[in-house]
């Protein structure tokens, strides 16, 4: 299948800032001194910014309000092998997230996000799901590709994929597997003009 357009076609950042599993508190964010979480990384990150994430970064990160623009995405990059603990967006967009791998506590949900716009998730294995592998709700223009999300439910009955008001986008040569019933909950159009939920795969 070729390409789909996405929002951050053409889009180069404009800064990179790094973080780096088991770098000391305190960091700068620069290659000699990089952030050891995304929380501890937050602030330096505004539109156009490429966060480049190496080695094991098990802290999971809780980013609200966190927004790029049209113009100027911003991205979340991993370096070779690079792995995240689970990552949840709160209100924002513009945002893009590509090679790593997710890793879940077991828990909950290992990438959640709602109330976000503007969303691309691209080259990600996500694993290790209490709940979902991916969860999303209230967003739009939603973009999944080439994703690997499996191992989930692992605490309680719960979709791989569980997108509840997600309106416009595409998923498109991405794997869900290893649920523990329903891999595929999506949102779709009722006949009243509402929404309703649908099981996609088992």
């Amino acid at each position: 299948m070729p390409s789909l357009p996405t929002f951050a076609d053409g889009k180069k950042p404009s800064k990179t800032i790094h973080v780096k599993g088991g770098a000391a508190p305190g960091g700068d964010g620069s290659p000699e001194k990089p952030f050891a979480g995304l929380n501890e990384a937050k602030a330096a990150i505004t539109p156009g910014t490429e966060v480049r994430i190496s080695g094991q970064v098990t802290q999971g990160a809780y980013l609200s309000q966190l927004s790029g623009t049209p113009e100027a995405p911003i991205f979340f990059r991993g370096e070779p092998g690079a792995q995240l603990g689970t990552l949840t967006f709160d209100t924002g967009g513009y945002i893009v997230v590509e090679d790593l791998e997710l890793i879940g506590t077991g828990s909950g949900h290992v990438l959640h996000f709602f109330f976000t716009d503007f969303m691309l998730f691209r080259r990600l294995t996500i694993h290790n799901a209490g709940l979902g592998s991916i969860k999303g709700s209230q967003s739009r223009n939603v973009y999944v590709e080439e994703v690997d999300a499996y191992d989930a439910g692992k605490a309680s009955v719960h979709p791989v994929i569980d997108f509840v008001g997600v309106n416009t986008g595409h998923v498109v040569r991405s794997k869900f597997h290893q649920g523990p019933g329903v891999v595929v909950m999506v949102n779709l159009p009722s006949e009243n003009g509402g929404a309703s939920q649908k099981p996609l795969g088992c």
